[in-house]
Order: structure tokens, then C-alpha cells, then sequence
């Protein structure tokens, strides 16, 4: 259509250039009124192109409208992601600290079967010692009785030696199980007790009875008549040893409860 009104237009300028080099003054009149409908196609080309602008114009401006909100969302987006790459970067660091923790409770837990081991078979030997023991007994009471020698077997069975013998190889055995069992049993302790009745153990690395006495309390014998039979004490002398302990002790109230919670995590 600008093509058509571009070529009518030179035309129009042709005629005109002819109509005053000829002098004619009707001919101009026609094609000025030609020249009005020639400027009024312009105008009405301007306007549907001024028209289509402004539809693409808005259209541009839709699009940047719509560009801006994606970007928006693209950048909320982004700093989601990015917040949850964190929040699973910050995950792994502690699922392998878990993971290093759990590996070192695993040993932890190896190492103590493998202490519980031991005193099962410590307790194991104890057993058979004893059974080995009544059994000797048993066949030299039948042969001196037998012989006739009941006198001599009352002697023998009068005899303190060899039961002093044994209690101690008892009480000895039963230091190292226990100690090996519970390494912390001593410090942790001593936490419940106030400074000046701290125990120790003896110079040769056994327990001292009244330690002892604690030793049984942690492994949840609370009778004393059992403890006394155990550790072949008097009632009495246990009985005094508690005493003293709960005098000495810190919380005075709770304070076998508090035994009974030592040691918990066996290192």
C-alpha cells in the first residue's frame, strides 16, 4: 500500500509540475483534489502503522513484564536451591560425624563384649575351681571315713588355711574382672564422695574391702547378708562399710541409687 501511494504521489508532483508549466488552472484544481485524497491514504497509513506500534509496543512490554517476573522467580528459585544445597551440605557433615561417632560406639561396644568375655570366664574358672574343690573334698571325706580316720577329717575340715587361700585367690580375681569391666569405677566414685573419703586402691593393685563392698552395690547386690557371704565378711563389717559410705557421701539420700548409675558408658 505505500508502494501504491509512493508511486501516486509522483504522479500527482508530475502533473502538477505540467499543470503550471502549461498554465492550466482547472487542471490544477482536479489534481489538488486528488492531492487531498492521496494525503488522506498517508494519513490513514500512518495511523494504522502508529496502531500497529503501539500493539507491538505493548506486546514488548508484556514480554519484558513477563521476562522480569520470571526472573524474579528464576532468582527466588535459585536461592531455594542454593538454601537447600546447604541445608544438605550441613546434613552430610553431621551424618558423617554421626557415622564416626557410631563407628567409635561400635568399638567401644566391641571392646566391652570383649571384657565381658573375660569375666565370664573368670567367673567360669571360679566355678570350676570351686566344683574341682568340693569334689577333692567330697572323695577324701569318703576315704577317711572309710579309714576310720574321722578325727584327722574334722582337723583337716577345721583347718582355716585353705579357705583363707582361696577367698583371697577369689577376691583377687574378682578386683581385676571388675576393674577391667568398669576402669572408671574409682574417679566416678570418688565424685560422689567428699574429698577428704576419696578411696584409692592398695599399693599392690587390689581393692580395699570397703571399695569392694561398692564393687557389689554397682552390680545390683544390695543385701548385705549376700554381700558378707561373698566377700566373706561379717554382716556387721558390711553393714559399717555402708554406713560410712552414706556418711561420706554427697547426696547422703540417693546415694547407693547413685551408684547404681555409674559407669553406665563402659569405656
Amino acid at each position: 500500500k505505500t508502494r501504491s501511494l509512493n508511486k501516486a504521489q509522483e504522479y500527482i508532483n508530475l502533473s502538477l509540475e505540467d499543470t503550471y508549466a502549461y498554465k492550466s488552472r482547472l487542471r490544477r484544481i482536479e489534481i489538488s483534489s486528488k492531492l487531498q485524497m492521496i494525503t488522506k491514504a498517508y494519513t490513514d497509513d500512518i495511523r494504522a502503522t502508529n496502531s500497529m506500534l503501539n500493539i507491538a509496543l505493548s506486546i514488548i512490554i508484556l514480554l519484558l513484564l513477563g521476562v522480569g517476573v520470571s526472573s524474579m522467580f528464576i532468582r527466588k528459585k535459585n536461592r531455594l536451591l542454593k538454601q537447600k544445597k546447604d541445608e544438605i551440605t550441613a546434613t552430610s557433615a553431621k551424618m558423617e560425624i554421626l557415622n564416626r561417632q557410631l563407628h567409635l560406639i561400635n568399638k567401644e561396644l566391641k571392646d566391652t563384649n570383649q571384657k565381658r568375655e573375660r569375666l565370664v570366664k573368670v567367673y567360669i574358672d571360679l566355678c570350676y575351681k570351686n566344683i574341682e574343690r568340693i569334689t577333692k573334698l567330697r572323695t577324701l571325706a569318703v576315704r577317711k571315713i572309710k579309714a576310720n580316720q574321722s578325727k584327722e577329717l574334722l582337723s583337716l575340715l577345721s583347718s582355716s588355711t585353705s579357705t583363707e587361700t582361696e577367698n583371697k585367690e577369689f577376691l583377687t580375681k574378682f578386683d581385676k574382672a571388675f576393674l577391667s569391666l568398669y576402669p572408671t569405677f574409682i574417679s566416678e566414685l570418688n565424685q560422689q564422695l567428699t574429698e577428704s573419703a576419696h578411696i584409692q586402691l592398695k599399693e599392690n593393685g587390689e581393692m580395699p574391702p570397703i571399695l569392694r563392698v561398692c564393687a557389689l552395690l554397682r552390680l545390683g547386690i544390695t543385701e548385705s547378708s549376700k554381700i558378707a557371704g561373698i566377700l566373706s565378711y561379717s554382716p556387721q563389717t558390711v553393714y559399717n562399710y555402708r554406713s560410712i559410705l552414706k556418711n561420706n557421701a554427697i547426696d547422703k539420700e540417693h546415694f547407693e541409687e547413685n551408684v547404681l548409675k555409674l559407669c553406665m558408658i563402659i569405656s
